[in-house]
């Protein structure tokens, strides 16, 4: 750690784009992987060790707002997202059920 802005990525393909975007961008910025509760302990570590903003998505970014104080920005989640998503497992067979957390678009799929 040591850059003031910390993404925590609540999964490993997030995580994976974070650092896929921070070796073409000058802005230097840590990645951190942690869902939900585990994001937002990394949060609070993160912001002991200097961070002064957080990027994180969804529920994750929801609960580490409640933990930490610096600002946080969130990653929107889109139809574009969970389509994507639930093609992926459809093209691998496998079966899933999709659950929102907090507000965004009703799932019915």
């Amino acid at each position: 750690m040591g850059n003031k802005i910390c993404v925590i990525a609540p999964y490993a393909d997030l995580a994976e784009l974070a650092c896929a975007v921070g070796r073409e961008t000058p802005i230097p910025f840590d990645v951190w992987e942690g869902n939900l509760e585990i994001g937002g302990a990394k949060a609070q570590q993160a912001e002991k060790e200097g961070a002064q903003v957080i990027v994180s998505r969804g529920g994750t970014a929801s609960i580490i707002r409640q933990k930490v104080n610096v600002p946080v920005v969130e990653i929107q989640v889109t139809g574009y997202d969970v389509l994507r998503a639930a093609d992926r497992r459809r093209q691998d067979g496998r079966h899933r059920r999709l659950f929102q957390c907090g507000e965004g678009l009703p799932l019915c799929l």
